[in-house]
């Protein structure tokens, strides 16, 4: 089922997918980490938002089965402090890397602690 929603999202990371395509994942309030499909990056107008560490309120379409899109996008806001010092920027998506690993091994981990 494919749900439209309207969301406060964080880009965790961007990664090519096919000649000028793009997969994005994103921490939404609403929807948690999802996986989102960007055709045409290079020429999309979404292509100053899905950078990485750029917080805007985004218009999702959520599919539940597979991946989801990005309609539009408004208020944005980016960190430049964190944009102009490359290791400074290394560091942020490496702790938000963590995050996703620390999370991902806690929901495998819940299962056999709760029975």
């Amino acid at each position: 089922m494919i749900q439209s929603i309207t969301s406060q999202g964080l880009v965790l990371y961007n990664r090519n997918f096919r000649e000028d395509d793009k997969l994005v994942k994103i921490f939404t309030e609403q929807a948690g980490k999802r996986m989102f499909f960007v055709k045409h990056a290079g020429q999309s107008k979404l292509a100053p938002v899905i950078q990485p560490l750029v917080l805007a309120r985004f218009l999702l379409r959520i599919n539940d089965d597979g991946l989801s899109y990005i309609e539009d996008y408004h208020e944005v806001m980016t960190f430049p402090k964190i944009n102009s010092d490359l290791f400074v920027m290394a560091y942020a998506t490496y702790v938000a890397a963590l995050q996703m690993l620390v999370c991902r091994i806690i929901s495998r981990m819940l299962p056999c602690l709760l029975s």
